[in-house]
């Protein structure tokens, strides 16, 4: 009997011991993949390619032709840049040149710039908008 009591004892302490240990270090928990319904997108304002100018026209047209063929996709939520805080957060069409946080806060999954060259366009989506900082 004090064996068993012993042995019950033991394994009580460890498992106290293992769950403070496990408590310690602080959770976090990013869920992704087939429980989301809604990916929301943002398109942002068109920038010019190494200092051209953007065809302020052309690039309405642009953008309004991807938004609505965007609108098209049942789980695609538009999200107007106006929505963000601070508006635009974008400097350039690569990743590096994108503040996130904005994005993040408005829960936006996706960006896509444009970036114009006086030639032709470019479109992209840049790395993961909710990377974590």
């Amino acid at each position: 009997m004090k064996r068993i009591l012993t042995l019950c004892a033991s394994i009580a302490l460890a498992v106290l011991a293992a769950t403070s240990i496990c408590a310690a270090a602080p959770l976090s928990v990013d869920i992704h993949g087939p429980g989301q319904r809604m990916v929301n997108i943002t398109l942002l304002s068109p920038k010019g390619l190494s200092g051209a100018e953007v065809p302020q026209v052309s690039a309405k047209a642009f953008n309004e032709l991807v938004a609505n063929n965007l609108s098209y996709i049942p789980f695609l939520k538009l999200i107007p840049v106006s929505e963000l805080i601070g508006g635009d957060p974008s400097r350039g069409v690569t990743g590096t040149e994108i503040d996130f946080k904005p994005m993040q806060l408005a829960r936006v999954d996706l960006c896509m710039t444009t970036g114009w060259n006086g030639r032709y366009v470019e479109a992209r989506r840049p790395p993961c908008c909710r990377q974590i900082l």
